[in-house]
């Protein structure tokens, strides 16, 4: 059994709106760049609870949207689909893109040199060591302002 192109996009579009049920639903603003994994995840999950709880509940028009997610191979065809739906639920201003996804690197990232590593672990030791000299200076010259003002005042007294 197939599901009409309607009923399909209005399966989808109860995972993606704030409440279903509004007399105005609009969709939320973190799931209009949901992912298709994302989306069938949450369908299943639907599907799996009530058939677990033993809900008398029609499934099939949840079951149908999966299947036909699923058949979906191409990106273009999702995000075509979802933008159908998110132009229908934000007719008031334009529907927002989902994401665009990057296009895959065929190349890889050059090889760091090893001089450059050692010239950088260097100046991290030389930066360690700046820092534990001036931490000395710091703490001794503490350490002489406290005795000063003990002892100085000890001995006044």
């Amino acid at each position: 059994m197939t599901i009409s192109n309607e009923e399909f996009q209005f399966t989808i579009a109860q995972f993606l709106l704030i409440d279903p049920t509004a007399q105005t639903p609009r969709v939320h603003p973190k799931r209009m760049d949901m992912s298709k994994g994302q989306l069938l995840k949450r369908i299943d999950t639907l599907i799996r609870e009530v058939e677990e709880q033993e809900i008398e509940f029609d499934l099939t028009p949840y079951k149908e949207t999966a299947k036909q997610l699923r058949k979906m191979k191409k990106r273009e065809e999702y995000e075509e689909v979802m933008s159908e739906i998110l132009l229908a639920y934000t007719p008031q201003r334009k529907a927002r893109k989902p994401k665009q996804f990057l296009p895959e690197k065929n190349t890889i990232n050059p090889i760091v040199p090893v001089k450059n590593l050692a010239k950088s672990s260097e100046d991290l030791s030389a930066k360690k060591e700046k820092m534990q000299v001036k931490q000395e200076e710091t703490s001794s010259h503490f350490f002489q302002k406290l005795k000063r003002n003990f002892f100085g005042n000890a001995q006044e007294k």
